[in-house]
């Protein structure tokens, strides 16, 4: 499969089955968020690779921040609790992209860029090997809980977390239409 094939095929998949990943399958995956483009190679990244008993352990860390927040109550409580529990229970392997802030605002800008550029290779060196992700940022990237339990810095950032798994059947979205409109040629 070529480049742009698997670029053009990638696609965000939230059912995955809990079959594990080949330690090599890994290792060529968090390799690729290795060769992210990176300005003033800073190298900035930190990935945290989340297997078996330490997914449920970062739920519980998720649900008990939760259960501590005083500003929700009842079953909202007890939902977002869950949520958090099971979050990271999604598939079988989870990639925590984090990293490290600039006082310098374009470094930080720039870093902040290459985590994401990070992820986009991993999740495309996942989907050449048939290996299904998807990213997720939200609320749970702001976690001063999670980013205790990882050891990741208050200052530092969580870019997002990264799924990995083989799909289940009639997982993959179909194939969807892109908008020219977003291409504009000058000169």
């Amino acid at each position: 499969m070529n480049v742009m094939d698997v670029i053009r095929n990638r696609r965000s998949v939230n059912r995955m089955l809990d079959d594990d990943i080949s330690r090599s399958d890994m290792d060529d995956i968090l390799e690729a968020g290795l060769w992210a483009p990176n300005h003033r190679f800073t190298q900035p990244w930190k990935f945290h690779v989340l297997l078996g008993d330490a997914r449920r352990d970062a739920g519980e860390v998720l649900a008990a921040s939760v259960l501590a927040d005083s500003g929700l109550e009842g079953p909202d409580r007890e939902q977002k609790a869950e949520k958090g529990r099971v979050y990271f229970l999604q598939a079988p392997v989870v990639v925590v992209v984090s990293i490290s802030r600039s006082e310098d605002e374009v470094t930080d800008n720039e870093d902040y860029a290459t985590g994401a550029m990070a992820a986009q290779n991993m999740m495309l060196v996942a989907w050449s090997k048939g290996i299904a992700s998807k990213l997720r940022t939200g609320e749970f990237s702001f976690s001063k809980e999670i980013k205790d339990h990882f050891g990741i810095p208050s200052e530092n950032r969580i870019v997002g977390f990264l799924f990995l798994g083989y799909p289940a059947d009639g997982a993959v979205p179909p194939a969807r239409q892109r908008d020219d409109g977003n291409v504009i040629w000058l000169g």
